[in-house]
């Protein structure tokens, strides 16, 4: 609540802002109003406000994610009227087209996806500039948080010692649970070391190099084929190219591809590959690949590219999630999408349930979406276990603006 009605429109740093707030008194007005006359408060333009004078919105309004970007030809120049495809292999409703205008601008409008979500988008120039360059348009970067003038004042000088609440009864929890056999608790070991050599791929998205039966590095591979999958004809053990497709000799059935952590179904990116922009290729039969999900069973091949950014600089750990050039035409972008929230975890009480184990959760039931009706509104929670006096906070913002804030307690005995 002091955020947004004080340190939002102040200007300086205000020492304890939640003080103007809490008890509110005829002094904490006196000192309120002091603070605003000496803190510089001009944030609104009165006279532009008492006229009724519209501003435009600095941030256009938006129910869902924009992807957007620039094509251009070898030389620098923009491609006008180029078709531009956004493929998402995990939400075929992802999938769609577009053509840049004039300034060789395209855009997709009003798409959702998840977090973590990986696309490709391909662009294809006419007969005199097949060999189109993508340029994705920079997204507003995250508001910062490591300088806030308004954190918290104060600190702590010895933690060993000034053990919190919430540390000791997590210490408390974990013995009662412990005593009872209860829980999910590691027990720490002497270390191992355990050494063993086989040939890895740079940047791999295989997360089990250990169940890869081949591997494949650039040089392996060579160069010189019209096609990549020409390459790998022959020099891939058990496996067959058919179409474009990597076939298994043992099914005769496709296998599934995996290009730079993106299934390739349908073979559209390995078709499209140049050999020499091919880091490696690692190859894992049928029979052990089920952890990698619906198509694995007649084995996986994964396709690691050198992921030269749009410069052509190397990729690397810091600009792992930057739009990756696959190929000519071809690049992978990685935008930040819709993040799930956590569901508070509120333990159900039973018959079942073992009384006997202390209840110490610090925390006992959060909502962040209360909706009232006519003012009114219910939520139910269970008490912990202990005994002691209880603190509910309740926080909320009306349609109109306006906020509320009520702090109460009770005992449970």
């Amino acid at each position: 609540m002091a955020s947004l009605l004080l340190t939002s429109d102040i200007k300086g740093y205000v020492e304890q802002p939640a003080y103007y707030f809490n008890n509110v008194s005829e002094k904490t007005r006196a000192d309120l109003d002091a603070l605003m006359l000496t803190q510089g408060y001009r944030r609104f333009e009165w006279k532009s406000v008492l006229s009724g004078a519209t501003v435009a919105d600095k941030y256009p309004h938006q129910t869902a994610f924009n992807i957007s970007g620039t094509v251009f030809s070898k030389k620098g120049k923009p491609l006008a009227n180029c078709k531009v495809e956004l493929v998402d292999y995990e939400n075929a409703l992802n999938n769609v087209d577009a053509l840049t205008d004039e300034n060789g601008h395209f855009k997709f409008d009003e798409i959702v996806y998840p977090d973590s979500s990986s696309f490709f988008i391909y662009a294809r120039g006419d007969k005199f500039n097949k060999d189109a360059i993508i340029k994705m348009d920079p997204h507003q970067e995250e508001p910062s948080v490591a300088r806030y003038k308004n954190a918290a004042d104060f600190n702590i000088v010895n933690i060993a010692e000034n053990k919190t609440a919430y540390e000791k009864s997590s210490k408390q929890l974990f013995a009662e649970q412990m005593k009872f056999g209860l829980g999910n608790h590691a027990i720490k070991l002497k270390e191992v070391v355990i050494k063993d050599k086989f040939k890895t791929v740079k940047y791999s998205a295989n997360t089990h190099p250990d169940l890869t039966d081949q591997v494949l590095t650039g040089k392996d591979i060579g160069s010189g084929c019209r096609y990549f999958v020409d390459c790998l004809q022959g020099r891939v053990a058990g496996v067959s190219f058919k179409g474009g497709k990597p076939y298994s000799n043992r099914t005769d059935r496709p296998m599934l591809t995996i290009v730079d952590g993106i299934p390739d179904p349908e073979g559209m990116v390995l078709s499209r590959l140049n050999s020499n922009d091919v880091e490696g290729v690692e190859v894992i039969r049928g029979g052990k690949v089920s952890i990698y999900g619906f198509g694995s069973g007649n084995g996986v091949i994964f396709v690691t590219t050198r992921r030269t950014l749009t410069t052509g600089r190397e990729l690397t750990k810091a600009s792992a999630d930057a739009p990756q050039r696959i190929e000519k035409g071809v690049i992978r972008y990685k935008p930040k999408g819709v993040y799930t929230a956590r569901v508070f975890y509120s333990p159900l009480y039973d018959a079942n349930t073992n009384h006997t184990l202390a209840d110490l959760r610090t925390t006992i039931f959060w909502q962040p979406n209360v909706v009232t009706n006519d003012g009114k509104a219910s939520v139910e929670f269970a008490n912990a276990g202990s005994t002691g006096t209880y603190r509910v906070v309740v926080e909320g913002i009306s349609s109109e603006g306006s906020i509320g804030r009520q702090v109460f307690r009770y005992k449970v005995e």
